[in-house]
C-alpha cells in the first residue's frame, strides 16, 4: 500500500497540463534524488542559497537568479522589488505604498490570475489595450510618475514586440518582469528574454517544465533587482516571509536545471514522440505532434468513431491506469508527455491505442 492508498485519494497518470490544481508535472528522478540527500543534513541557509542562486545564474546565463516557493511568489517579491525602487528600507514597508511607486502595467488581453499576487504588494494594476491586443501609444500614456513596472507574458499577436517593450519602457525608468511559468521547454527561453529581448526579469514554475519539486520557482534576470527579491524574500522578516523554502528545495531546484539543461527537455520531447508513433497505425484518428511542447494532438471526423470526445476521456480515465487527458480544438484531445516520467508513456500509448480502436465505427 503507497501513501495515496493509506490516505484513501486516488492516483492518475496526468496527460492532461501542469496545472498545481493536477499535480503540476512529476519530479525528474535527479531531483527526488537530491531533495532526499539534503533532508538528511544540516547546513547555512544563507550560505546554501547564495551558493544554489550563484549557479542557477551561471548555468541559465543570467546576472543573477533566485530559488522562490513559486512562480506566484516571484511575481509577489519583483513587484514589490520595483515598487520599493530596489531599496531594501523602503522594502520594509511593503504593502503601505505611502511614498512608492505603486502602478503595475498589465495588458487587457494577457490577463490570467496573476491579479492577486500583484496585489499582495500594494500595487494597483493599470490596464492598457483591449482584448485584441495594444499599441506603444497605449502603453505610452498609461506610463505615470507612479509606474514600476509592466508586469507580461512573453509576446503574442498583436502585443508590443518585448524588444520594442523594454527599450521603451527602460527609457521612462520603468522596470519589465516578463511571466514565463509554462513557457519551458524551449530551454533558450531560461535566458532569451533577458540575454536578447532585455526584460530585467523572467519568472519560472518549477514544477512544470523544468519537472523540479512542485512547489518552487525562480527569478531570474538583472543583478540588482534579483537581488532586491532575495532582500524581501524568507527567512527575511518582509514581505515574502511567509513564502518559505527550505533546503531541498534549493537543492531539488538546482538539480532540476541541471536536468532540463542536460538532456531533460529532450526526454519529454521523446516520450511524445513514442506517443505519436504509437499512434499511427489506429484508424480514423489524425496524430499531430507539436515539438518543442512536447504535446500530442489527435483529432477525428465526427463520423469516424462513434463516441463523443467527452465519451473518450471518460473511457481514458476507466479502468486501469487512469489516464486525464485535455480538450483540444472543437473534437480532439490533447497529450502533454512533458508531465509525464519515464516509463508512463508507454502506458499512455497503449491506452490511447486501445480506447480509440474500440471506439470506432
Amino acid at each position: 500500500m503507497d501513501i495515496y492508498e493509506e490516505l484513501g485519494v486516488a492516483a492518475y497518470i496526468n496527460a492532461n497540463e501542469w496545472y498545481t490544481s493536477q499535480g503540476g508535472s512529476m519530479s525528474a528522478a535527479p531531483v527526488i534524488k537530491a531533495m532526499a540527500e539534503a533532508a538528511y543534513k544540516n547546513v547555512n541557509f544563507s550560505e546554501l542559497q547564495r551558493a544554489v542562486d550563484d549557479a542557477i545564474a551561471r548555468l541559465t546565463r543570467n546576472e543573477a537568479a533566485c530559488v522562490t516557493s513559486s512562480a506566484t511568489a516571484g511575481i509577489v517579491l519583483s513587484v514589490g522589488a520595483f515598487m520599493a525602487g530596489l531599496d531594501a528600507k523602503k522594502s520594509e514597508q511593503l504593502p503601505d505604498t505611502d511614498g512608492l511607486k505603486d502602478e503595475i502595467i498589465m495588458y487587457a488581453c494577457g490577463r490570467f490570475d496573476e491579479d492577486p499576487a500583484i496585489r499582495i504588494p500594494g500595487a494597483r494594476i493599470v490596464e492598457i489595450g483591449d482584448q485584441s491586443g495594444a499599441t506603444m501609444e497605449d502603453l505610452q500614456n498609461a506610463i505615470t510618475d507612479r509606474t514600476a513596472a509592466v508586469f507580461t507574458g512573453p509576446s503574442g499577436p498583436n502585443m508590443i514586440p518585448l524588444k520594442e517593450l523594454t527599450t521603451v519602457t527602460h527609457e521612462r525608468g520603468v522596470g519589465i518582469i516578463v511571466d514565463i511559468a509554462w513557457a519551458l521547454p524551449p530551454k533558450e527561453n531560461l535566458w532569451r528574454f533577458t540575454e536578447e529581448d532585455g526584460a530585467d526579469v523572467v519568472l519560472v514554475s518549477g514544477g512544470k517544465g523544468l519537472r523540479g519539486p512542485q512547489a518552487s520557482g525562480l527569478i531570474l534576470g538583472r543583478k540588482a533587482v534579483v537581488d532586491a527579491c532575495r532582500e524581501m524574500a524568507s527567512p527575511n522578516s518582509r514581505l515574502g516571509r511567509p513564502m518559505k523554502i527550505g533546503r531541498e528545495v534549493l537543492v531539488g531546484m538546482y538539480a532540476a536545471v541541471k536536468y532540463f539543461l542536460n538532456g531533460g527537455a529532450e526526454k519529454s520531447q521523446q516520450m511524445a514522440a513514442y506517443i505519436a508513433d504509437a499512434l499511427q497505425d489506429v484508424q480514423g484518428i489524425s496524430v499531430k505532434l507539436d515539438i518543442p511542447a512536447s504535446h500530442v494532438h489527435i483529432q477525428w471526423p465526427r463520423n469516424k468513431l462513434k463516441w463523443s470526445r467527452d465519451q473518450i476521456q471518460e473511457h481514458m480515465m476507466a479502468g486501469e491506469p487512469v489516464v486525464k487527458v485535455r480538450r483540444s480544438g472543437a473534437t480532439g484531445i490533447r497529450v502533454n508527455a512533458g508531465t509525464l516520467t519515464e516509463g508512463q508513456e508507454i502506458l499512455v500509448a497503449k491506452k490511447l491505442t486501445d480506447v480509440f480502436s474500440d471506439a470506432l465505427q
